[in-house]
């Protein structure tokens, strides 16, 4: 069992720690501007410290130059991003060295600090939520409800992160805060600095997890202060919808539940309660000083009649009584909310068509056990989810979990309840054609201990979830550091059509501005940053491609200059794989495969800007889904491959991708990508093989065979549209009808013909007839030599086709007889 709050330590005493210590931290200003961060760090010595040297190695990347001087004893040096953006903003402070590479994340950052030796000497993991944030209620309706959100002032507001006590273990958010002076005190002493701080309340845990109403609970808590004596610590605790809460103190004295006396952790205990009660509690801790400190901390409610903020101990650590036992393989995931709570969401998801749907987020416990562990977070956010999917019932919720105890490094998740099995396998089949896509797993989930999935009301499959939740992962900076550990730091962008106007995300060139984007291109990473260069660029690109029907396509400048610009905006060979496993999937969601700018995301790297394309909607795929809840057997088996170069995939005006996808540079990317696609990861065998292994006993069989059924249908459709061989066809060379064949050969009675035919489609560059290079068709696969002259009698003529090396790989002879008239034949 891995729980935050069941970790024994060694020592309540505070935190050893070397001399130097990371003080202050300028993670967010209110410019937006990444050249004006900093980290302040601190000599708490009693005499000088050389960090010549020394460096940054994770949050950003930076060694203190040599001869920089010692930081005396009580004294700071401040790192800046930037020293010309520094001394801009300080002019007075000279105490600096400056010139990191990266930035602070706005969200949650580990900054380690090494000496010369690589020995770590301090080590912070910030974040703008939990315990190094306040819990406020929103002020702002959001579509009739008001939710909970995380707020400080060091997030973008024009403070900074400051260390209260330079000597308490700085690893504990609840001894940071943000500066009363605006812009922060870099290189002088904190504006919040005191010599005594509440007590620090850690790992807080309620045992068991899940009680029955048999059980007593109890609830334990590490507290950590500077003075050993005289500490009160007590737990409070009421019936979910009480208006008082009871009172139990705390003791560490080993005989609580505590474990041993003297260790720290303190331990009380709840009375049995009956089956299906919820609890909320909260811990309180006061040293002989009398400061105190509540967990989790009190938060900002808001009146909405007056429309202001009032202390509340409204979002409190939560369980239920649950005398239920779940048998089942599936990893099972709880979410534990007030009744109230659990309604109001209820509500969001039966009126989100009607209301436009709203994402207040609920206070919720999070309880996970999966078979590899068992996980326990509190003050996690719950709220309804979903486009067009809002008020699909079962209800979908998206989680939202505190950055400074994320879980599984995770710090939010999609539940999804629609065609979970499509989307369970259509993840897996994108990981397996090696594209970067969500993670995804079969889970079940209980609200307040109910299974949505098994309410009344529902069609026979659980209304379309199977009876199962399925578990996807959220495209965010977990998701970038996940899939692209050596580029994480990149912009992600959700692609969504507007509800309320023509506009799309179809690569659309807007102009320079990021406001003409911003309507359907949603920036889910680095987001206060306003730089969109990347998007801008890509587009600005693509719009070289001309195109004003499906076939009348120009480049300009000119083609080459096209192929190249576009190549360094956009992963060219990982494109074509992504619409080669939507076409081979029949994708029939409303996204970019079908022609439509909706329903998919785009990834820009920090280092590497090219473009990637990331599938999100998976639940219309391989002939069943929200599009065919029939299963019909042959639904969507002979869609276009080209869907995605016409406007909503109508065959007749053309997107952006028209002419990307017809360029003679990328059209044969395009077509190999299918070839390899179908004889390799995504063989038909290898696709019963994985439906096999991932969907028994998830599914029923029928279900397995009918998937199975139109994958191979699909395959050998997509398979016939596809030239692999060259081929020859003669035509006369007027009007190009085919020459009939006599005695073997077709004759003609003209001095000239006309040939054509098709070639390899994926290897293909050059075809030559007789030696001499013809037109080539890279998009149709065709060539054509037209007109070729003929002499009477037997005319041979070679074709050679060549692929990218300028290496012949295939040819063919084809024999015309020319029937001279002044000839007798």
């Amino acid at each position: 069992m891995k729980l935050r709050n069941l970790v024994l330590l060694s020592s309540i005493a505070t935190a050893a720690h070397a001399d130097i210590v990371i003080n202050e931290i300028m993670y967010h200003p209110l410019s937006e501007n990444p050249l004006q961060e900093y980290i302040e760090l601190k000599n708490t010595g009693a005499a000088a410290v050389d960090v010549s040297g020394w460096a940054f190695t994770s949050g950003v990347s930076f060694t203190i130059p040599a001869a920089t001087p010692a930081i005396p004893a009580g004294g700071y040096l401040v790192v800046a991003a930037n020293g010309a953006a520094f001394t801009a903003k300080y002019p007075t402070v000279t105490n600096y060295v400056a010139g990191w590479v990266g930035q602070l994340s706005n969200s949650s950052n580990n900054i380690v600090l090494k000496n010369v030796a690589l020995v770590e000497m301090d080590k912070v993991k910030y974040a703008d939520d939990g315990d190094w944030a306040d819990r406020t209620k929103d002020s702002v309706i959001d579509n009739g409800h008001y939710g909970w959100t995380w707020k400080s002032l060091a997030d973008g507001n024009g403070k900074s992160l400051e260390l209260i006590s330079a000597t308490f273990d700085n690893s504990q958010g609840q001894v940071w805060g943000s500066s009363t002076t605006a812009e922060g005190t870099p290189g002088v002493g904190n504006s919040i600095v005191a010599a005594n701080v509440a007590p620090v309340i850690r790992e807080v845990a309620h045992s068991p997890l899940i009680p029955k109403s048999t059980d007593a609970v109890t609830v334990t808590a590490r507290i950590v202060d500077e003075l050993t004596t005289g500490l009160t610590v007590t737990l409070r605790y009421r019936e979910d919808g009480a208006a008082a809460f009871d009172t139990a103190t705390m003791f560490d004295d080993g005989a609580h539940s505590d474990a041993l006396a003297g260790d720290g952790v303190f331990g009380a205990t709840i009375p049995t309660k009956l089956n299906g009660v919820i609890v909320e509690f909260y811990v309180t801790a006061a040293d002989a000083a009398a400061n105190s400190r509540n967990w989790p901390k009190i938060a900002q409610d808001y009146n909405t009649g007056t429309s202001t903020f009032f202390a509340s101990q409204a979002t409190n650590c939560l369980y239920q009584v649950d005398n239920t036992v779940y048998s089942g393989a599936m990893p099972i995931y709880r979410m534990v909310m007030r009744a109230a709570d659990a309604a109001e969401l209820a509500t969001i998801n039966n009126t989100a068509n009607s209301a436009g749907g709203s994402h207040a987020k609920m206070n919720a416990t999070f309880v996970t056990i999966d078979g590899t562990s068992t996980e326990l977070r509190y003050n996690c956010a719950v709220r309804n989810r979903g486009h067009g999917s809002a008020a699909h019932d079962p209800q979908g919720f998206h989680i939202s979990i505190p950055n400074d105890y994320d879980w599984k490094g995770k710090t939010a998740l999609n539940l999804n309840t629609f065609y979970t099995y499509l989307q369970l396998f259509g993840s897996a089949l994108m990981r397996k054609a090696d594209l970067p896509c969500f993670d995804s797993r079969q889970v079940q989930v209980r609200i307040n201990a109910t299974d949505l999935t098994q309410a009344g009301g529902l069609s026979a499959d659980g209304g379309h979830s199977y009876y199962f939740y399925v578990c996807n992962e959220v495209e965010d900076t977990n998701y970038t550091d996940h899939h692209f550990p050596l580029d994480g730091s990149g912009n992600i962008y959700s692609v969504r059509r507007s509800d309320t106007t023509s506009q799309e995300g179809d690569f659309s060139y807007l102009g320079a501005t990021p406001a003409s984007y911003a309507p359907v291109y949603f920036k889910d990473t680095n987001v206060s940053e306003n730089v969109w260069t990347d998007l801008i660029n890509m587009t600005e690109a693509l719009s070289h491609g001309v195109s004003t029907t499906m076939t009348n396509v120009s480049y300009t400048p000119n083609s080459a200059t096209y192929a190249t610009n576009v190549s360094s905006k956009i992963n060219v060979a990982e494109w074509m794989r992504w619409f080669a496993a939507e076409n081979l999937l029949g994708n029939n969601e409303t996204n970019l495969s079908g022609g439509y700018g909706d329903d998919f995301y785009l990834y820009f790297g920090a280092l590497d800007q090219k473009a990637h394309l990331l599938p999100h909607d998976l639940d219309t795929i391989l002939g069943h889904g929200d599009q065919n809840s029939g299963d019909a057997a042959g639904f969507g088996v002979t869609d276009s491959l080209v869907q995605m170069m016409s406007f909503h995939g109508n065959g007749t005006a053309p997107t952006v991708l028209n002419a990307f996808i017809r360029h003679p540079n990328f059209a044969p990317i395009f077509w190999q990508a299918h070839l390899d696609l179908i004889n390799g990861p995504m063989a038909i065998a290898q696709f019963n093989t994985l439906a096999d292994q991932l969907l028994t006993g998830v599914v029923g069989a029928s279900v397995i065979t009918n998937r199975k059924t139109w994958y191979a249908s699909r395959v050998a459709y997509v398979a016939s549209q596809i030239p692999t061989t060259i081929s020859g066809i003669v035509a006369a060379t007027t009007g190009g009808t085919t020459l009939a064949t006599s005695n073997g050969y077709a004759r003609s009675t003209a001095a000239t013909c006309k040939l054509s035919g098709f070639s390899h489609a994926g290897k293909t560059r050059t075809v030559k007839v007789n030696g001499t290079l013809v037109t080539w068709d890279a998009f149709n696969a065709t060539w054509t030599a037209n007109p070729l002259a003929l002499n009477p009698g037997l005319n041979r003529f070679k074709i050679e086709s060549f692929d990218a090396t300028g290496a012949e790989f295939e040819e063919v002879i084809t024999d015309v007889w020319y029937d001279d008239a002044s000839v007798a034949s």
